[in-house]
């Protein structure tokens, strides 16, 4: 796949750093964890190309809220194609991966360069409509066909307007992989990564299903709620009205999920008596085994929130 023209010299974000000092976080080496519950070995670590089939089977088997793409849209290569060509192809440096026992389960993909991104999918997204196009008349069932109409005629409606320059990101994670550990220390390997590389904020555009709980949920992690609006195309599949949001991060206040923000939530929710149940967790040293202190529940609702987020 072609890479995309340089950028010009009106750009004057920082350069991406090479593959190699991928991110302050976990330097050279991966992040080792062990999963509380299962016990298998976790690791953090940037992304290798070697990883591409992996990633892009992950994001079908997650892009229908977090379970399989395929009763909604057939056509896995292109959805695919559609939402991680950029990330991989184009701007690999930027991602990070998480490792069950040697099996990649999850990732978290950002993008440093919004015009370089833009100027990328003008072309690609015209070369995804010619195979679309075809496949919509000849091969796609009622379901994929009414998932491309809602595409061309209800997307532009329904989703909100997002930040155009400054850095966003995308994740997913396979259900054995959706716990605090792993969650954490994927944010936190791109966000640090994002602001050792000179980046100020970053934002994302993920799915809530509770309008109000879903904004306090995101206020809590630092994230400013921008905007959000209800999204139609899965009201066949669900009673429940999904929203799409879009949040901002401040990287200067904050260049981690599970910091001062959490503590200032957990304080919040001792006060009120609230819910806030926070608990800590570490890399592991040797055979010693990560925090045990369970899983945070509203660490694992933010990582739920932003799974399904890729096919909003």
């Amino acid at each position: 796949m072609n890479t995309p023209a340089p950028e010009s010299a009106s750009d004057s974000r920082p350069a991406s750093p090479p593959a190699a000092a991928a991110t302050p976080l976990i330097g050279a080496d991966p992040l080792a964890l062990r999963d509380d519950v299962s016990g298998k070995e976790v690791l953090i670590r940037p992304y290798r190309a070697g990883d591409r089939p992996a990633v892009r089977e992950l994001c079908a088997d997650t892009g229908f809220l977090s379970n399989p793409i395929d009763p909604v849209f057939q056509d896995r290569e292109l959805f695919a194609d559609y939402l991680t060509a950029y990330y991989t192809d184009c701007e690999p440096e930027s991602s990070f991966v998480c490792e069950m026992d040697g099996v990649v389960k999850g990732y978290i993909m950002g993008c440093r360069h919004p015009a370089r991104q833009r100027r990328y999918e003008a072309w690609h997204n015209a070369l995804l409509a010619v195979r679309g196009a075809w496949r919509y008349l000849f091969v796609y069932n009622k379901a994929s066909r009414k998932f491309v109409r809602w595409i061309i005629a209800r997307a532009p409606k329904e989703v909100p307007p997002a930040p155009r320059d400054i850095p966003h990101f995308h994740i997913n994670l396979r259900p054995e992989a959706r716990n605090v550990h792993t969650t954490r220390y994927l944010f936190d390997a791109l966000l640090t990564y994002m602001r050792s590389c000179g980046e100020t904020a970053i934002f994302a555009q993920v799915v809530g299903y509770e309008k109000r709980r879903g904004v306090r949920m995101f206020q809590r992690y630092g994230f400013e709620v921008l905007n959000q609006s209800e999204v139609t195309k899965f009201r066949d599949y669900t009673d429940q009205s999904i929203y799409l949001i879009t949040i901002r991060k401040d990287l200067t206040a904050n260049e981690t999920l599970y910091g001062l923000d959490l503590k200032k939530a957990k304080h919040d929710g001792e006060a009120g008596g609230g819910d806030a149940d926070m608990h800590s967790a570490k890399p592991l040293q040797g055979n010693e085994k990560a925090g045990t202190a369970g899983t945070s529940h509203l660490l694992a609702q933010l990582g739920a929130a932003m799974l399904s987020a890729a096919s909003a």
